[in-house]
């Protein structure tokens, strides 16, 4: 048989990271955020995060922005796993970003289960 390198993707995992590129730039084309954040001064801007997220996974970030002075606050999101807030005075802003954190297993089964992948568009 073929010799895999250990680092090297299968050919699905090629045609699917294509794909992905590809998806990418369907989005950006359609809701560009380029510059958007950059124009928010940093000292404005805080993580959220969905406080459902497994719990050492959240302790684990939470020590993260603690530790480089991150702003953070924790939600229960009716949608993704992390966004970024602009904080002015006493309103907040959810910025055009979303962060879903999936593994490796759950990403193939969610791109496998197309009608899954429908309605979370």
């Amino acid at each position: 048989g073929r010799e895999i390198e250990k680092w090297g993707l299968l050919e699905a995992g090629e045609i699917l990271g294509r794909l992905c590129v590809e998806f990418d730039s369907a989005v950006d084309q359609v809701l560009p955020v380029q510059g958007f954040v950059y124009k928010t001064p940093a000292k404005k801007l805080a993580l959220c995060f969905d406080n459902r997220e497994d719990a050492h996974f959240l302790q684990r970030i939470k020590r993260s922005c603690e530790d480089e002075n991150v702003p953070f606050v924790e939600k229960e999101l009716p949608a993704g796993d992390y966004l970024f807030l602009r904080r002015d005075g006493s309103s907040e802003h959810i910025l055009p970003i979303v962060i879903e954190r999936k593994s490796w297993s759950d990403l193939a089964e969610s791109c496998l289960d197309k009608g899954k992948v429908r309605n979370r568009l």
